[in-house]
């Protein structure tokens, strides 16, 4: 219920509603187990998606993709963002990046090893960051190289690209729609 905004008291409502005996009262373990399968099976579709990519691009492990990013709440003062990248030629979805500048930490200064922030930085820069600090490395891991095609909706995002030293092979400003099939 937590994935979907509702606590504990919802839980028991929906399960008295629905006939069901009461909601466990520990929901971690629960909790834990939804997110494993949830990662495995993720994963798992994106690695079929690099194939089916590939396969589409006659064996060549060059990839078009469309990069696009979003935050949490409008605006540049998110706390935290999500960046996709997605085959050009298959629609679908290659990698996916979680950023997060909110710290948990009981002592900011010492960050515990599960700490969930991991950007630095304005909200603006989340996508331009993610792609080259995270995704664009992973798929050079998976000996694929990535065909860049970026809605530059911000600028100062697109002016780092070129000052990050990232070698790109292709960079075009596009509208916003893109013609997937």
């Amino acid at each position: 219920m937590r994935c979907i905004g509702k606590g504990a008291e919802s839980a028991v409502m929906f399960c008295g509603i629905m006939n069901l005996p009461p909601p466990p009262t520990k929901f971690t373990k629960f909790n834990n187990n939804l997110l494993q399968a949830a990662r495995e099976t993720c994963e798992e579709s994106m690695a079929e998606a690099v194939h089916e990519a590939v396969e589409e691009n006659e064996g060549g492990r060059d990839i078009a993709v469309a990069v696009d990013g979003s935050w949490q709440k409008r605006g540049f003062s998110s706390k935290n963002g999500v960046v996709t990248v997605t085959s050009v030629d298959t629609g679908k979805v290659i990698d996916v990046e979680i950023l997060s500048k909110h710290c948990i930490c009981p002592n900011k200064t010492k960050h515990l090893q599960n700490c969930k922030r991991n950007f630095v930085g304005y909200s603006g820069k989340m996508e331009v960051t993610a792609f080259f600090s995270e995704l664009y490395l992973k798929n050079e891991d998976n000996n694929c190289s990535l065909e860049l095609l970026m809605k530059c909706s911000n600028l100062e995002g697109a002016d780092s690209l070129w000052n990050g030293g990232f070698g790109l092979l292709w960079l075009q400003c596009i509208l916003y729609r893109l013609h997937m099939r």
